[in-house]
């Protein structure tokens, strides 16, 4: 009885082994590619800079909705599976994208809202802190199709009282780089 125990708990161990070494270390890592992809995403907001834009340095992760899973419990958007790439433990770089895109602590965001001093919903505090800003965005990181030439990112955005959406970006790799091709509501307040 002994030895069939061990045995068993040697092959769950070994399988277990076996399951991760399939998985992508390097998933919840950013690199320069995610950059350029998050870029992309916000690249209106810098042509147009009319408008202050505070990015969360904590990814967003999709809310959990059954119509967007499959019959497979994958989220799969524009054919890409986007569950393949959920944030854990990753960060956006802080810093400016451009005069009109900042990225910024997710602690410090979510002190300046729970800091508000204003009248309910006016985020006084936020705007103040973030030099003017009225809306908070998080992105996610780009899941990638198997060519590289496709990502997709589902994004979210809110702004003072009840303004609210998230939607998933198709982003195509064109010899100039990121370009957003399509988008697909993901749920709006």
């Amino acid at each position: 009885m002994a030895i069939r125990v061990f045995v068993s708990a040697g092959l769950l161990a070994g399988t277990l082994l076996s399951i991760a070494s399939c998985a992508n270390p390097y998933a919840d890592d950013v690199n320069s590619e995610d950059m350029r992809v998050m870029r992309a995403v916000v690249s209106i907001a810098c042509k147009v800079d009319s408008e202050r834009i505070v990015v969360s340095d904590r990814p967003a992760i999709p809310r959990r909705s059954d119509d967007l899973h499959d019959a497979d419990s994958q989220n799969i958007q524009f054919g890409i599976n986007f569950d393949r790439r959920l944030a854990r433990a990753a960060r956006w770089p802080r810093g400016k994208v451009c005069p009109a895109v900042r990225v910024a602590s997710d602690a410090v965001i979510k002190e300046a809202l729970e800091n508000e001093t204003g009248y309910p919903g006016s985020w006084t505090s936020f705007s103040t802190r973030f030099g003017g800003a009225r809306s908070l965005m998080r992105i996610s990181l780009p899941v990638y199709s198997d060519d590289g030439k496709h990502a997709v990112v589902y994004t979210t955005g809110r702004c003072p009282y009840t303004c609210g959406e998230g939607f998933y970006q198709e982003l195509e790799k064109t010899y100039e780089g990121w370009k957003i091709t399509n988008s697909a509501i993901a749920w709006t307040s």
